[in-house]
């Protein structure tokens, strides 16, 4: 304290018997206490900025989660949570009312991919095929067995460095088959991309579909809009591959 202004010494003085924390201990609570955010923004600011962010991933319930996100909050700043470990991805998960991480993912790639794959002249060919596509779509056909999914999974080492191919798997190894899977269905594509993107940092992740079929859409279409343009900013390429169409 001697280092310091009387207003200031005194500010200190009573932050340490209002702590009630030893000589030894107080230190450390002093240079862990962080103020940077006093002075900051209302709540009802706040609270309006949270609300906005959620409603992009969680499109028709983003007023009721931000409710229930204060209110675990809340609870975690209780007494009683005093042993609590801090909130966990599992416990957000729990507030937004979602079953699993792989209700974010319900169909995700299953096929079976090549350890270590030896490239071909054809990811070569697709990269360029790609690169020159009109309207920016391509299909690529090939008889069965002859590598597509694996040409395909070399594609991103072929584009512009920084570049990112997010594959949708429609054949499943073979649960497209399985109508408990809805791999054929637009509602599961649509989620299962979207959120790939988010993975790769692209967009937010998005934790509750529109029901609406129309308002998927167009969070899909805004979303790979946004993460295309970041990419092309700077030279590189956003490829979206359904592979195996022909069994969605």
């Amino acid at each position: 304290l001697a280092g310091l202004d009387g207003s200031a010494a005194r500010v200190i003085e009573r932050l340490s018997t209002c702590a009630e924390l030893g000589d030894a201990d107080f230190p450390d609570f002093v240079v862990l206490l962080d103020v940077s955010s006093c002075g900051s923004d209302d709540r009802s600011l706040q609270e309006a900025r949270l609300a906005a962010d959620l409603r992009h991933q969680m499109p028709e319930e983003y007023a009721t989660a931000v409710d229930r996100l204060y209110r675990r909050i809340e609870r975690e700043a209780l007494p009683e949570a005093e042993d609590s470990d801090g909130l966990t991805f599992e416990d957000m998960l729990a507030v937004f009312e979602i079953d699993s991480k792989a209700a974010l993912f319900p169909v995700p790639v299953r096929s079976n991919r090549v350890a270590s794959p030896i490239p071909t002249e054809d990811v070569g060919r697709l990269a360029e095929a790609v690169r020159q596509a009109e309207g920016g779509r391509l299909i690529v056909h090939g008889d069965a067995g002859v590598g597509k999914t694996t040409t395909l999974a070399l594609l991103e080492s072929a584009l512009p460095p920084g570049s990112i191919v997010v594959s949708y798997d429609c054949f499943g190894d073979g649960a497209y088959l399985d109508p408990a899977e809805g791999r054929h269905l637009a509602h599961q594509a649509l989620l299962q991309v979207i959120n790939e993107l988010a993975l790769k940092g692209l967009r937010p992740f998005l934790l509750k579909a529109p029901t609406v079929p129309v308002e998927l859409w167009r969070v899909f279409r805004d979303r790979v809009a946004e993460a295309a343009s970041a990419l092309e900013n700077d030279g590189r390429l956003l490829v979206l591959a359904f592979d195996a169409a022909d069994n969605a």
